[in-house]
């Protein structure tokens, strides 16, 4: 039996800028979720959490006001919240 070879595959930047986009955007849904569904899910742990998720997403929320930033969070958690 002939083993297939192994090639390295190699991102260019706007490659791996889709892939860490696609793979933060997974994580925030994966957040979400949590937040609906597990009632003991802290809100401090979800705040260490999405930012840096919302910074690859988004990256314009890095320049936003602070209160533009609560604002998105408290608007995410909510919306999570009451799915």
């Amino acid at each position: 039996m002939v083993e297939p070879e192994n090639k390295e595959i190699i991102l260019n930047a706007e490659d791996k800028k889709a892939l860490d986009y696609a793979e933060a955007y997974m994580k925030l849904m994966e957040l979400s979720n949590k937040i609906k569904t597990n009632p003991s899910f802290k809100k401090e742990e979800f705040d260490e959490q999405y930012f840096p998720l919302m910074e690859i997403v988004m990256p314009e929320i890095k320049t936003a006001s602070k209160e533009a930033r609560e604002q998105s969070r408290d608007a995410f958690y909510d919306a999570s919240k009451n799915k």
